[in-house]
């Protein structure tokens, strides 16, 4: 992401850049001892985020996962990203922001844990935002070629994409796996692991990688999705016009009502793109207009990173919120856990009763007496004797 290049200060044997008024300490004193109940606030609070994101993300996976009307070409993109989102939020950033807080504890990254981390994260946010693309093309289709809709949009294409996806990003940031000791650091005031700057007269892949990892992805997620708002501002003019004409029964009616359920997909997720864009540069929008207070202020510098959790927690909470679709499977799973809950103290009941026992006797376990089956009685029969 955008604010994990870290531009500050980076040591490369006796060379060492120069840094900006963000420095490591204030008066000799690092930043984690001058802010040390700021960090705290800040890890809890983004920790709890993360949590929460990760688990609407998984709530979104598992509806769409048990719900068959969602379970189409776009319903497989948008899970795929749900599953991508759950991971950046549970695993890349939590262990990102846990080598900020650790450095209070004399627990600091070294180069080659900084070039793991990164490269995996760099990887798993590069398929995120293609599949945003992905997921872009497929509204695009779906309401400015309708028609085509169903084989270029369908699951084999999409499976197709998705798997594009992750073979262009591991490709494409692989050449991070190399030289490690010179590509990443941890960089003050937070020792945050980052990108480190190019050596002189050295080719920046950085600049290539950050181009079709985020740019050129994001780019073009606007214009489809403006075309899709334009053409759905088309089809509300001509749906007036021919409203009075349609009838319920009719093909055209169900089509209009098909196409209508996809734009309004295509907006919500139009908002929620709009959301993630602001989310993901939200360092660069700070830098722009309150530069000198991100300069100043370390604990804006942490703040700042929230962001991007912010970012991964849209998509879940826009489509429950606003979608029909997606709020009737959400019911219904609520409705099965809760009942299923319901059951959870019956069912510890009845373990707890099977599995009672009482003191022990000639190396078994005596059965209670409430358990305990009735002996049998003799009884007795009275026959007639023969003379």
């Amino acid at each position: 992401m955008a604010a994990f290049y870290n531009f500050s200060l980076v040591s490369r044997g006796n060379h060492t850049t120069s840094i900006s008024n963000s420095s490591i300490s204030h008066f000799g004193v690092p930043a984690w001892v001058t802010y040390q109940q700021a960090l705290l606030w800040w890890y809890v609070i983004t920790m709890l985020i993360c949590a929460l994101t990760g688990t609407v993300n998984i709530l979104l996976v598992a509806v769409i996962r048990r719900n068959r009307f969602l379970r189409s070409g776009s319903g497989l993109v948008i899970g795929h990203l749900a599953c991508l989102e759950c991971l950046a939020s549970t695993i890349n950033l939590p262990v990102h922001y846990t080598t900020m807080f650790t450095p209070q504890f004399g627990l600091k990254a070294n180069a080659v844990s900084c070039a793991v981390m990164q490269i995996f994260m760099v990887t798993t946010y590069t398929a995120v935002d293609w599949t945003l693309l992905l997921l872009a093309v497929n509204r695009f289709v779906a309401v400015v070629f309708p028609h085509s809709y169903n084989w270029i949009a369908s699951k084999k294409v999409s499976r197709i994409g998705l798997v594009s996806i992750w073979l262009f990003a591991i490709s494409l940031n692989a050449p991070f796996c190399f030289d490690v000791e010179n590509r990443f650091s941890a960089t003050p005031p937070w020792l945050s692991c980052g990108f480190a700057q190019s050596r002189p007269g050295e080719f920046d892949f950085r600049s290539l990688q950050a181009a079709l990892s985020v740019f050129v992805p994001l780019a073009l997620v606007g214009p489809l999705y403006l075309s899709v708002l334009m053409k759905s501002v088309m089809l509300w003019q001509a749906r007036m016009r021919m409203a009075p004409i349609l009838n319920r029964n009719s093909q055209a009616w169900f089509d209009q009502r098909n196409q209508r359920r996809r734009l309004n997909t295509a907006k919500i997720l139009f908002v929620c793109w709009s959301v993630y864009f602001v989310s993901f540069f939200w360092t660069n929008i700070i830098n722009k207009f309150a530069g000198a207070l991100m300069i100043r202020s370390p604990v804006v510098q942490l703040w700042s990173r929230t962001g991007f959790v912010i970012g991964y927690l849209i998509h879940p909470i826009f489509l429950f919120s606003l979608s029909t679709d997606h709020q009737k499977g959400l019911k219904s799973l609520l409705k099965d856990m809760a009942e299923y809950l319901a059951q959870v103290p019956e069912w510890v009941e009845q373990q707890v009763s099977r599995h009672r026992v009482g003191p022990k006797s000639d190396g078994l376990a005596a059965i209670s007496p409430s358990t305990r089956a009735p002996a049998p009685t003799a009884e007795i029969v009275l026959r007639p004797i023969s003379r």
